[in-house]
């Protein structure tokens, strides 16, 4: 026997609009709140990879404030050499954080949009 008395489904996707809430650094004049800005313009760059210790990676922590539910990244990059190769999402409440799977989505090196989609936790 079977407690559940309604299932409901959604499949709507919808663009969401984040902030920034912290990162670790950026080069130059390519900061990170050019990721986030309502012109769309700008690029955000991330310190030179002779600024990383071995095994040290770059990150990005945006905020959102209503509860959802990710399904999708998106995302542009550019084709130069220091272009994501691989990426990697988290969701937490900013003590506790969990990767999405697939838990490594490889970027290709390229200017073209780029999705991947996601589940949960």
């Amino acid at each position: 026997a079977s407690n559940v008395t309604n299932l409901k489904t959604y499949s709507r996707e919808e663009q969401i609009t984040l902030q920034i809430h912290s990162h670790r650094g950026h080069y130059s004049g390519y900061d990170v709140s050019n990721l986030v800005n309502s012109q769309n313009t700008g690029s955000y760059a991330s310190p030179y990879n002779s600024d990383f210790g071995t095994n040290e990676n770059d990150w990005i922590i945006f905020s959102y404030n209503k509860l959802c539910l990710p399904k999708r990244i998106v995302i542009t990059s550019v084709n130069h050499q220091q272009s994501p190769k691989t990426i990697r999402v988290f969701i937490g409440n900013g003590n506790e954080w969990h990767l999405f799977n697939p838990q490594i989505m490889n970027v290709a090196k390229n200017t073209d949009e780029q999705s991947f989609t996601i589940a949960g936790v």
